[in-house]
């Protein structure tokens, strides 16, 4: 059995395995399915998550940033799902 001080650790690399998984997967889907703009929201998509992985590698910030990113993205869900039957509809 391995010490439980290095299982965070040990999860984060397998988060970030399945980041960079999902990553490789969205690119070939964009490249088999998607038309040229549609690439380009992916791409600008891939490049800021590489910026927010890279952010967080930032000791004693990253944890903040990381935090505040999981509040914008959920605040942006949350503005879609309310705001976004209006906008189809208008």
């Amino acid at each position: 059995m391995f010490p439980t001080a290095d299982l965070p650790l040990i999860v984060s690399r397998w988060f970030h395995l399945a980041a960079v998984i999902v990553a490789i997967g969205g690119t070939v889907f964009a490249r088999v399915v998607l038309q040229q703009a549609a690439r380009l929201a992916l791409l600008a998509l891939l490049l800021g998550l590489v910026v927010l992985w890279l952010l967080r590698q930032v000791p004693l910030v990253g944890g903040l940033i990381g935090f505040v990113a999981l509040l914008a993205g959920i605040g942006a869900l949350t503005w879609r799902a309310f705001n976004g039957s209006r906008m189809a509809a208008a």
